[in-house]
């Protein structure tokens, strides 16, 4: 009995030793980083375009905006620590959501609300999350839309969201691939300037098309930005997108407004990030 009781006990500790100890990720909040998180969110990424109490850079991100995605108006959440906000999500969390849509309490949100985030590279998304931890909070519940089960069984026969879970890792940014990845991932250009939509066929990136409906509930027809093309920005030198980017106003003077095109964020980006987002977007054929 005594033996059997030794290998027993051998048994469970050889059992206990090839169970691999749950896997746990520090994520640091330095100032580098939070700095990085500061300069994303109030510049190229906008997240006060939807998440601000007023869509201007460095409003309290304590949501209530209205936009619109798949399903129609929807009020913008508070991504402040606050216990209404984020306060008590965790960074894996709060990667889910940006990157993938997916909300510890719900459904996922509609493919088109975070579209792009999910290639955001993996330095960039934890500065982003250290930065919101370090803003004030803001109490403000906002009220959360319910689509009926016909409406999300509609929309996923159209799209779903994307999903990324392995490792991003960053760009060199004197790179093109860096102007691609601004404008595609974090900036998210894509998100109205996408081709058309077609069961036939996958829209073509930046090709316009779409029909774009901002906060006020009006609609226009996003156009194309692909460089080359005649039907998008041939006419255009790369510092007349600079320009554009900075304040809004095309070659012709027609100045856009900013509840369509973030442009007052964009603003407050450094001119290296506009140089290299304008030369992949020229680049275009």
């Amino acid at each position: 009995m005594k033996h059997i009781l030794t290998l027993l006990l051998i048994s469970l500790l050889c059992y206990a030793c090839s169970v691999k100890a749950p896997e746990v990720v520090y994520v640091p909040g330095g100032e580098a980083r939070i700095s990085r998180g500061k300069y994303l969110v109030h510049t190229l990424a906008a997240c006060g375009h939807c998440h601000g109490a007023q869509p201007v850079p460095y409003a309290p991100l304590s949501g209530g905006l209205p936009v619109y995605d798949s399903y129609g108006e929807v009020f913008a959440p508070n991504i402040t620590p606050a216990e209404s906000g984020i306060g008590t999500w965790s960074p894996h969390e709060l990667l889910a959501v940006i990157r993938n849509g997916e909300h510890r309490e719900r459904d996922h949100f509609s493919p088109d609300v975070h579209a792009g985030y999910e290639w955001l590279s993996e330095n960039d998304v934890y500065s982003i999350i250290a930065y919101l931890n370090t803003q004030a909070p803001v109490e403000h519940e906002v009220e959360v839309r319910s689509p009926g089960i016909l409406e999300r069984n509609l929309s996923s026969l159209v799209d779903s969201p994307a999903r990324v879970d392995g490792f991003v890792p960053s760009f060199k940014e004197d790179t093109p691939a860096y102007g691609r990845y601004l404008v595609e991932h974090v900036a998210r250009c894509s998100t109205c300037h996408h081709g058309g939509e077609s069961f036939f066929s996958d829209p073509v990136p930046l090709t316009g098309g779409r029909k774009v409906t901002n906060r006020f509930g009006e609609e226009l027809i996003a156009p194309n930005i692909r460089g080359q093309s005649g039907a998008g920005l041939i006419d255009w030198t790369k510092q007349d997108l600079v320009k554009y980017l900075q304040t809004g106003r095309r070659p012709d003077g027609e100045v856009i407004e900013t509840s369509y095109c973030p442009t007052n964020f964009y603003a407050g980006a450094n001119d290296a990030d506009l140089e290299r987002m304008a030369e992949y977007l020229m680049g275009l054929n």
